[in-house]
């Protein structure tokens, strides 16, 4: 059995070219050292206290698992904690660049700074007095300047909350949680701008239930309290979504620039669609522009600037290339003076090469134009030209835009006759922001103050077996094993996969042991298109095999496939790994069974239909027991026991109104091989929404298994549900439905009864819960459990019987620091 808390992202070739705002790791400090602390019932504590990032001293010390050392891993891992800076913005002799740092418990904003005109950097500080609870998990995405009012910079914390910094100087920072209510959790801010003496930002809401989306824009003269409007323009008549990405000032000209996507066409053709205000955004319409702006099959805006006297834009579509379907080129794009007449103005052969091209980046100084970008898939690199004109770019070369790994460039700020622009490289094996200083048509990199961070590893799911435990997770991008003989001290294992076959990062997920020796881990490879499972063999005395299979691969055409495994399971009718395949947007369950660990082979069902073309070469499973409904599907957990195999997740289901929501489900096989239809739990009336998150088992082979509501249901809907299914019955009864906000992440039967771990998000911050029920339907909260609240987040994820004590894996990030940690109690009694 298994936890996890993995994102699943699902990207093809376009994404980079559609975000909203190019967001590099945004991150933060962490650190631990191996030890144990014995608590609750227990007896001595112990730890060992943090090796460098700053940790407050009345908190816990992190506790638990180490990362090897860089010599071990396949790739380089630089310092193993991912920065990116995501927008920059300058005012007289001062740059400011914002963005983030994180490892895997923490992510905090990053400011950096030159106050003399780029000569030099340095990091900007946050006030301490006005940092939050939750202040180790924000991060910065936008900024702007004024000569006189300043900087701000807009952002957003863990729980989705829009957050703001000030500065006068750009070095000291006052941050804000409070913006008002004109920003909900739900929109997203796509650009912020300062114009007409008022700060202005636009972005984009889409309705839950529903493809359309509404554009917003909000306005503050103070960067405190905010004016929402929603664009009054009707959408009804372009056919497809709209995605509004880009936005610029100029007087009071606003511009929003966005995609449209064509849902009806499966070749999913875009357009590039433009909003205007011409009175600061009191009223609106759809600039008339030609179909084929940019790019007759598909074109993305990505960069949109007011220079020179005419809003100009940066994109990719049909460039330089006389291959159009060949490969994706950059084309500049002019809207005039007033952004209310679009025409192609330039294709730079610099950016129309037969690779693929991105022209991400335009900026204009007083000595000409610098164009910034990429060029190739991945990895890729960095790409430059300058020129006085748009229309007479030449390239420029340097260092830092090639070598191992992806460099990119994507940002920049003019400031004289000097451009600064904004970038990433990762050929350190960590994400590392980049800042490129273009000026007299050259290029140079700046040291910036980003060096000297310490790691935090993510475990993702930890066992007990005859060679003692062992663990799973990552370390930026590379899967890790830990393994120990008591539980105490951890020695990690890297798991071989980056730098081979095209894989680029991975992640171990899960893993199970036979009970003679040998465990499987199991996760995923992203590769330079896709995704791939991972799975590992290890050995009692620590010797590590990576599996390899067919089936291990997506079955889509061209490697557009993505293929990831969410857990593993073993018992005597051999192992079974569990898992996704998404294509198409749909997203299809992968059972795949052995009976020695080596030779896979996919489970079956027992209705198949006939696939069309397309679904064909999409890889679609022919068995409706797997097939995503179309709404979506995911796998939660899986379990083995005497009686068979049990596979938990969720599938869309269609409701009243057209509405869509997410049930509960399970799968279940008696060998492994073969599957009937999935089935769905019971749920109370009036809950939707609810997925699985854990299960535990007896030796009787009784199932408890517990779920939840989703984010999207309101707070005061939301329940954390536990349901049962005795040996051999083939009913499922709902035992529990509790109001809260309370998530189970694991369940283990001990004497008596039943205990429950995960954590509480009820409150102020996230905090650790314990509980105990005799029967799976009454449960009671068992006080004093170790490191189970104050500011941050704390969790425990996972409980494993131990003889006479409980093993837990848990989360403790307190504002400063923190990580996972492994404790022993003595087992409570229910």
């Amino acid at each position: 059995m298994s936890v996890r808390r993995r994102p699943t992202s699902r990207t093809t070739l376009m994404v980079r070219a559609v975000l909203s705002i190019v967001v590099l790791g945004c991150c933060l400090l962490g650190g631990c050292h191996g030890s144990e602390q014995t608590g609750a019932a227990g007896a001595d504590q112990r730890s060992t206290p943090a090796a460098s990032a700053p940790h407050d001293p009345n908190a816990p010390a992190p506790v638990g698992f180490t990362a090897p050392p860089a010599d071990q891993i396949d790739v380089p891992v630089g310092d193993q904690v991912d920065q990116g800076l995501s927008d920059v913005a300058a005012t007289s002799s001062t740059i400011v660049a914002v963005g983030g740092e994180e490892s895997a418990n923490l992510r905090r904003p990053l400011f950096i700074t030159s106050t003399d005109g780029g000569k030099h950097f340095r990091r900007g500080v946050v006030r301490a007095d006005t940092l939050g609870r939750l202040g180790n998990d924000e991060y910065a995405y936008h900024v702007a300047a004024d000569g006189n009012a300043g900087f701000l910079a807009l952002g957003r914390d863990s729980a989705g909350r829009h957050l703001s910094w000030t500065s006068a100087d750009g070095v000291t920072w006052r941050r804000s949680a409070d913006v008002g209510r004109a920003f909900e959790e739900d929109e997203n801010v796509a650009g912020l701008a300062r114009g007409g003496g008022h700060w202005v930002a636009a972005g984009t809401a889409q309705d839950p239930d529903s493809d359309r989306v509404r554009v917003l824009t909000w306005i503050s003269k103070d960067g405190k309290k905010w004016t929402r409007r929603e664009v009054p323009v009707s959408f009804a008549d372009l056919p497809g979504t709209l995605s509004a990405d880009r936005f610029a000032v100029h007087g009071k000209d606003l511009i929003i620039t966005g995609d449209l996507k064509d849902n009806s066409n499966p070749e999913q053709p875009n357009r590039i669609v433009v909003l205007r205000s011409a009175d600061a955004g009191h009223s609106w319409y759809v600039v008339d522009t030609p179909a084929d702006l940019g790019g007759g099959y598909r074109a993305y805006l990505n960069h949109l600037v007011f220079a020179d006297g005419r809003f100009i834009a940066a994109a990719i579509g049909d460039g330089a290339d006389r291959d159009d379907d060949s490969s994706w080129d950059g084309v500049l794009l002019s809207g005039g003076v007033h952004g209310d007449s679009w025409r192609t103005v330039a294709k730079p052969t610099t950016f129309g090469t037969d690779a693929d091209d991105y022209a991400d980046v335009l900026v204009h100084t007083s000595a000409g134009w610098v164009l910034g970008g990429s060029v190739g898939k991945s990895p890729s690199d960095a790409r430059l030209a300058v020129g006085r004109s748009v229309d007479q770019l030449r390239r420029v070369d340097a260092d830092a835009f090639v070598g191992a790994a992806s460099q990119s460039l994507y940002d920049g700020v003019a400031l004289g006759d000097t451009a600064f622009l904004l970038g990433t490289d990762e050929r350190t094996g960590s994400s590392d922001p980049m800042m490129i200083r273009v000026r007299n048509g050259r290029a140079a990199r700046i040291e910036l103050p980003i060096a000297g961070a310490t790691p935090s590893a993510e475990v993702a799911s930890m066992i007990n077996t005859p060679a003692g435990y062992r663990a799973v997770g990552s370390v930026n991008g590379t899967p890790l094993a830990w393994t120990s003989a008591d539980g105490k001290g951890w020695a990690p294992l890297v798991l071989p996969a980056r730098g081979r076959d095209g894989v680029t990062t991975a992640g171990a997920y899960d893993l199970a042991d036979d009970g003679d020796g040998t465990t499987i881990a199991v996760g995923t490879l992203n590769r330079t298109r896709g995704s791939r499972i991972g799975a590992w063999r290890i050995t009692g005395d620590r010797r590590v095999e990576q599996l390899d299979d067919a089936d291990f691969v997506s079955r889509v055409a061209d490697d557009y496939g993505y293929l990831d495994a969410d857990a593993v399971t073993h018992s005597d009718r051999g192992w079974l790994i569990v898992g996704t395949e998404y294509a198409d947007r749909r997203t299809d369950a992968v059972f795949l069974h052995s009976d020695d660990g080596r030779t896979w082979e996919r489970g079956v069902g027992t209705t198949k239909i006939k696939l069309s073309t397309t679904e064909r070469s999409d890889g679609r499973t022919p068995w409706t027991t797997f097939r995503d409904p179309g709404g979506g599907l995911s796998i939660s957990d899986a379990i083995s026991t005497d009686h068979g195999f049990w596979v938990f997740g969720s599938r869309s289901q269609s409701a009243r109104g057209g509405e869509r929501h997410d049930v509960p489900v399970v799968w279940s096989s008696k060998d492994g091989k073969t599957w009937g239809a999935s089935q769905r739990l019971p749920l109370p009336a009036g809950v939707r929404d609810v997925d699985v998150s854990t299960v535990g088992a007896d030796r009787t082979g009784r199932l408890v298994v517990a779920g939840g509501s989703s984010t999207a249901v309101p707070e005061s809907a939301r329940r954390t549900l536990t349901w049962t299914l005795a040996p051999n019955a083939k009913t499922w009864r709902l035992a529990a439905a509790m109001p809260g906000q309370a998530r189970l992440s694991g369940i283990v039967k001990i004497p008596g009864g039943w205990l429950a771990v995960g954590s509480d998000w009820s409150g102020a911050d996230q905090n650790a819960i314990l509980w105990t029920s005799r029967d799976a339907k009454n449960w009671t909260a068992v006080p004093g459990v170790i490191r189970s609240s104050g500011p941050g987040r704390q969790s425990l994820e996972q409980a494993i019987a131990d003889g006479a004590r409980i093993r837990l894996l848990g989360r403790d990030v307190p504002p400063t620091g923190g990580g996972y940690f492994t404790a022993a109690i003595d087992t409570p009694k229910p």
